[in-house]
């Protein structure tokens, strides 16, 4: 069974050890595994029963693919024909790595741009992703591989938000432009070691940055005893790890100040207080732009954590110069996409998972037949910050937003509604999508008294109506909490 038959295998003696059945080390571990994988016709593997076998014989990735590949339900028309070989493919990028020689005959350079492979499954789509081994020979190779850990908002993305932003201020009718916004009342100035509380001059204007964030907790707050200790400056290692995320962010972007509410409102002053909170739709509205710290319910959590790939097997892999380096893979029908939203903070050479091949097209037929372009995660776990009520505002008057998910960075504003910064194979359509677009009249006051001069619902014109109904649903579908 499978692509290889039963002769022996060459391969590096730091694998000999493993007990790989052929097909397994041959996938990756030989020149015409590498070709057929890169093929139309694919790389023929394992059936059912083989797996099991080589599972049952200590195969390390036949342990790890039985249990995910073969555990579909036995519905009519499905079944899985024990004895009959799946095909694997391999999704590459289009564009190879510069510059590489092979010094094996026959060695198929455009595999070098692999991500992930996938296999049809008794009419179901199996995904085998591939990563990165920190400092493992083959990652200087296979630069179109998800490293096993990646920075949520490196030079890419950083590049791309700038663009967006610099695309909004300057381009787009709907989104509002104020040139250099009124500065509220208090904000952090963080173009220092350590940030300072900003007692904003009456009338002082300057671009700033708005945190919407769930505190989860007790954290570093101003109060009226730490106010002047904080005009000074606040040790940035005792911030929470979100406000620690947001000002690096925002000091990325070249922005100098920025607004989180824990800080720049005296906690404990309750006149104080209240004038700031009565203040909360002006300070977002102005906002030059809102980070929405959306996937972390605390904020001791942070947002730019480096996600890690799950559990999965480490594989021979053949490379140019005829050694053999090692890559993670991991099973899975739900890390295909976060690949692709990934392998964008790759360095080495542009990748461009848009233009795919058409072996690639399978992928695509597969994300436009899943519900809603949906990761099983994104249907049933709203992201915390989308179920607080008290967020709903933040969100409604920010005219862009920067949102961070569990594993991409997002952006919003008049004209895009909650994009990726860079394309992947699934579109977002959950709580943060209940937050309407609302044109720039409606950051004008005059915009509910010109036309009829009294607020009521009465008087409302068509679209005030339409605007104040699609709120009342939005905000009634989320929680009131104290944090």
């Amino acid at each position: 069974m499978g692509n290889t038959d039963s002769k022996a295998v060459e391969i590096d003696p730091i694998f000999a050890r493993e007990r790989f059945c052929v097909p397994c080390i041959s996938m990756f571990g030989t020149v015409e595994g590498l070709k057929a994988l890169g093929s139309k016709k694919g790389y023929r593997y394992h059936g059912k029963h083989a797996m099991l076998a080589g599972m049952k014989n200590g195969c390390p990735l036949c342990k790890v693919l039985y249990p995910t590949w073969c555990s579909l339900p036995k519905n009519p028309g499905n079944e899985i024909d024990p004895e009959e070989d799946c095909v694997v493919r391999a999704v590459c990028a289009q564009k190879s790595p510069p510059s590489v020689q092979s010094e094996v005959k026959g060695y198929p350079l455009s595999i070098l741009s692999i991500g992930f492979v996938f296999s049809n499954v008794a009419f179901d789509e199996r995904y085998l992703t591939i990563y990165q081994l920190p400092g493992d020979p083959s990652s200087k190779y296979l630069t179109g591989c998800l490293p096993q850990s990646y920075d949520m908002f490196g030079e890419r993305h950083l590049q791309e938000a700038k663009r967006k932003l610099l695309d909004c201020l300057s381009k787009h009718a709907s989104c509002p432009n104020t040139k250099i916004p009124p500065l509220p009342t208090t904000v952090l100035d963080i173009f220092h070691q350590n940030p300072k509380v900003h007692m904003s001059a009456p009338d002082e204007r300057g671009d700033y940055v708005a945190l919407s964030y769930c505190w989860g907790g007790p954290q570093v707050m101003t109060i009226k005893d730490t106010l002047q200790a904080n005009m000074t400056g606040i040790a940035l290692q005792t911030l929470s790890q979100t406000i620690q995320d947001a000002i690096l962010v925002t000091r990325k972007l070249g922005i100098r100040y920025i607004w989180v509410d824990a800080l720049c409102i005296v906690q404990d002053d309750e006149t104080s207080k209240n004038k700031e909170i009565s203040q909360m739709g002006r300070i977002y509205s102005n906002a030059t732009l809102t980070i929405s710290a959306s996937s972390s319910a605390a904020a001791t959590e942070g947002f730019l954590r480096k996600p890690c790939a799950p559990e999965g097997c480490e594989l021979p892999f053949l490379l140019p110069d005829g050694k053999f380096g090692k890559v993670l893979a991991v099973p899975s029908q739900e890390q295909k996409d976060i690949a692709f939203s990934k392998m964008k903070e790759i360095k080495a050479y542009p990748v461009d998972y848009r233009d795919w091949t058409r072996q690639e097209q399978l992928a695509v037929d597969f994300a436009i037949q899943s519900p809603e372009g949906q990761r099983p995660a994104e249907l049933g776990r709203p992201w915390p910050l989308d179920t607080r009520a008290w967020a709903f505002q933040e969100h409604m008057l920010s005219p862009r937003l920067l949102v961070f998910g569990p594993d991409d960075v997002r952006w919003r504003c008049q004209e895009i509604q909650l994009e990726p910064l860079f394309p992947n194979l699934t579109r977002y359509r959950g709580p943060a999508k209940r937050v309407p677009l609302i044109s720039a009249p409606v950051y004008d006051s005059e915009f509910w008294t010109k036309e009829r001069g009294v607020l009521s619902v009465w008087a409302m014109t068509t679209k005030q109506r339409e605007l104040w109904t699609t709120v009342m649903v939005a905000f009634s579908s989320r929680f009131i909490t104290v944090q």
